[in-house]
């Protein structure tokens, strides 16, 4: 994930649309909420490392290794960075639940025509034996 993808959360609806491949109204809606917990984390990350950058260029135009110390002082205490890594956590988290969400609404489809992304099998369910998968 970069910093440009950030100019554009359009480009990145499209991406996870591309990789998702929603089939209804419930799974597109999974989608954007996914894209928007990814583009928040992007930012979330652009903002950390803008606070870094500024932070370590401010220190090493001193030329002090105090000046340095102190800014790595300050980036373990900043309530900023605390603040930014818990967004993080919690979209990433996000992310990871509505992904679960979204194979759990495909597992038990029967409407969904298409078949699933690469890398996500789908179980074909046998109702007659109570819903145990049957062989590929």
């Amino acid at each position: 994930m970069s910093l440009a993808r950030l100019s554009s959360r359009k480009n990145l609806i499209a991406e996870n649309t591309s990789k998702y491949r929603p089939v209804d109204e419930k799974e597109r809606s999974i989608v954007h909420q996914i894209s928007g917990h990814e583009w928040q984390l992007l930012r979330a990350r652009a903002l950390d490392a803008a606070f870094h950058e500024s932070l370590l260029r401010r220190a090493a135009r001193s030329r002090n290794s105090r000046a340095v110390f102190a800014a790595e002082i300050e980036l373990a205490t900043s309530k900023t960075v605390a603040s930014l890594r818990t967004q993080e956590l919690y979209h990433r988290y996000a992310i990871r639940d509505l992904e679960r969400r979204l194979g759990t609404l495909r597992h038990f489809s029967t409407s969904s025509p298409e078949p699933s992304p690469p890398g996500r099998p789908k179980l074909a369910l046998v109702r007659s034996r109570g819903g145990i998968p049957a062989a590929a």
